[in-house]
């Protein structure tokens, strides 16, 4: 039986893409994941990541990767749709790999209904399992996790050659913040920062509220 995971990276990231990946083994392979390490990708340092990244890919017999730059984000948020967009292109991925089951790290508490949502994109049925912190509890999903999350960190460091330091492109970050208030008009030029976010508009009224008081 063929397995598939399948999970994102950078979902509530203000820099960058959000990358969703799928990856599919044999059931029997299954422990051979358990045995190289592989967990929520989260819980492991970048080094470890890249490692494991290529373990991954050996082990797997077949993978996809799903790159949704800001802009298409921003266009889904706009009309709320960003867990739809999520879905139609998690039912993308499960299309291209046609697994027996699929497991899905959900990012809707009600995991049965992002279940029914990527169902309802794909173009034939498959069992589809969407399940809360599944990236934690489910290889397969933790392998996908892995590679997702470097395929990101790939990304966010072609950006900092570019532009500079620029953190890990996550509202929480100070340095992603201060690269935003810095920098925010070459970044909105290059498409590399997602508009839709509350982040964003809050640096716009900071930066505007600078300019008017340099006048009073």
């Amino acid at each position: 039986m063929m397995v598939a995971g399948l999970d994102e990276a950078g979902r509530g990231a203000i820099i960058g893409p959000l990358i969703l990946c799928g990856i599919m083994v044999d059931e029997s392979s299954i422990g051979k994941l358990v045995e190289i390490g592989v967990k929520d990708s989260k819980l492991l340092s970048r080094k470890q990541r890249i490692k494991l990244r290529d373990e991954i890919l050996r082990i797997a017999s077949d993978y996809r990767i799903i790159e949704i730059p800001p802009c298409g984000i921003d266009l889904a948020v706009r009309i709320h749709r960003f867990n739809h967009l999520e879905a139609k292109y998690f039912s993308e991925i499960i299309d291209q790999l046609k697994p027996d089951v699929a497991y899905v790290d959900s990012p809707l508490r009600n995991y049965r209904r992002f279940s029914v949502m990527i169902e309802s994109y794909c173009r034939r049925e498959y069992q589809i399992i969407a399940l809360c912190h599944a990236d934690r509890d489910i290889p397969v999903v933790s392998a996908a996790s892995i590679i997702a999350k470097t395929k990101r960190d790939d990304i966010i460091e072609s950006y900092a050659r570019i532009y500079g330091e620029l953190g890990s492109g996550y509202p929480s970050d100070r340095k992603t913040i201060e690269f935003l208030y810095n920098s925010l008009e070459k970044a909105e030029a290059d498409g590399i920062v997602r508009r839709s976010w509350r982040t964003y508009s809050s640096i716009i009224r900071m930066k505007k509220q600078i300019r008017i008081d340099r006048y009073l």
